[in-house]
């Protein structure tokens, strides 16, 4: 049950930002055993610091999509959706 509340959240959490950020970007959660005894506020805090902290790491990097033609993969090489 409380596996489930936190998967919950998180999605939300993950809905909220794509309506915030829109589309473009694969993004992978996964909950710590912490998470379990966090409240929402909490949880929701945590998860956009690290979106943010992601973003900020991604902006200083160059867009290598259109340079190797790649545009079909991520930079990790997996399929984008």
């Amino acid at each position: 049950m409380v596996r489930n509340l936190v998967k919950r959240r998180l999605r939300e959490a993950g809905a909220a930002s794509l309506r915030e950020h829109g589309t473009g970007f694969a993004i992978v959660v996964r909950a710590l055993p912490a998470s379990a005894s966090a409240s929402w506020d909490q949880l929701l805090k945590d998860y956009n610091a690290a979106l943010e902290s992601t973003l900020t790491r991604l902006a200083g990097r160059p867009i290598q999509a259109a340079a190797n033609g790649s545009a079909g993969t991520t930079q990790e090489g997996t399929s984008r959706a």
